[in-house]
């Protein structure tokens, strides 16, 4: 091999001369071209791949070792700091820092990637309550007088559905969402395992308990209730109780924050979208759709002054639902995901198209 290498170096250095032979740039390449076949003569390939796999393997044995130790130190940390009383995760996220520099990354990421999760939630209740108050005293555009004919209406209730049609990449040019069969067949299969809706008769009672009772009522419970137990069946079951307890402690911390109200805007606008559903797989016909998304829309403009209400009560209703089932972390996933979705409606994009609810104004009263 030594040999080897030393012819090639010798062909190398011929390369080298020749590029300052004073011969034309076509010339210098031809010759370069040529001494490059040359060297490959001489080269054994076979030893050449596996100096190349010893060098890797080598490599490979150096990066173990360094996450062996930096792992071991990691431990030590994390254990000189509990035992301190000092708070873990934070010699922890140093510690990842090495981590970070061996591999790239950010070190707070590897931190959560490390603990199994997303850490503490990004938001808890009180960073939600500051976003929403914010949002809710940004200046509105007052809401238009509008009669009950006029085209924009329609626009108008098919807005409503905006939330879950942007969330679904539904189309929102009129009552039917989707025109490909298989999509539809997607829609008629959702309807049946979340909603309970096979048929018309199913359709017209879900829409029914929206628009009467829904999740308004529960948290209206949950916010005159004095302790979580007294919205139990079995106030010893645990597992009840864990589904119980975040919602409950969502309704008190925003009970004398927000309007009582505020769960009609997820409530409503849940029921705008299953009558768009129904409609695009046939439980429901045009005339009797417009009927419900009359009425929706009717309670809508009587409760909120503009989308921004409307959107931020939708968005809270889902924070109320998604507690029962994932707790702090789904609060704090929903709010995120929310907001987007509604910065999304009401703000320009990038190329400065407004959103879709900042193309319509709120309609703040309808005449016959």
């Amino acid at each position: 091999m030594a040999d080897d290498y030393k012819k090639v170096q010798e062909e190398y250095e011929k390369m080298m001369d020749t590029m300052f032979s004073g011969k034309s740039s076509e010339e210098v390449a031809a010759s370069i071209l040529q001494q490059q076949e040359a060297m490959m003569q001489h080269m054994d390939m076979d030893q050449v791949m596996k100096e190349a796999m010893g060098a890797a393997a080598a490599m490979m044995n150096q990066t173990e070792s360094r996450i062996q130790a930096q792992t071991e130190a990691m431990i030590q940390n994390l254990s000189a700091s509990m035992a301190g009383g000092e708070n873990p995760l934070a010699g922890l996220t140093d510690s990842m820092g090495d981590f970070a520099d061996l591999f790239g990354g950010d070190p707070e990421e590897l931190t959560r990637m490390f603990l199994g999760g997303d850490g503490d939630p990004e938001y808890d209740l009180e960073s939600i309550n500051e976003k929403i108050q914010s949002l809710r005293v940004l200046e509105k555009e007052p809401g238009v007088t509008l009669s009950r004919s006029h085209e924009t209406f329609r626009t108008f209730e098919i807005l409503l559905t905006a939330y879950m049609s942007l969330k679904n990449a539904h189309e929102m040019d009129g009552l039917a969402m989707e025109e490909d069969p298989e999509f539809i067949d997607q829609i008629k299969d959702m309807l049946q395992s979340s909603w309970g809706i096979t048929n018309s008769a199913e359709l017209t009672e879900k829409l029914r308990e929206l628009t009467t009772a829904g999740h308004q009522a529960k948290y209206s419970r949950y916010q005159a209730a004095a302790d979580p137990q007294e919205l139990m069946d079995d106030p010893e079951d645990e597992d009840e109780l864990e589904s119980v307890l975040p919602c409950w402690k969502l309704a008190q911390y925003f009970k004398d924050k927000l309007p009582e109200n505020y769960i009609l805007g997820w409530d409503y606008g849940r029921a705008a979208t299953v009558v768009r559903w129904g409609y695009t797989v046939g439980y429901i016909n045009e005339e009797d759709s417009w009927a419900w998304l009359d009425q929706i829309a009717e309670k809508m403009i009587e409760v909120f002054d503009s989308w921004t209400e409307f959107g931020l009560s939708y968005v809270f209703g889902s924070l109320f639902w998604i507690a029962a089932f994932d707790g702090e972390e789904g609060i704090s996933e929903r709010f995120e995901e929310g907001i987007e979705l509604l910065t999304e409606l009401l703000d320009e994009d990038e190329d400065g198209q407004p959103g879709v609810w900042a193309q319509c104004a709120w309609i703040g009263e309808l005449t016959d």
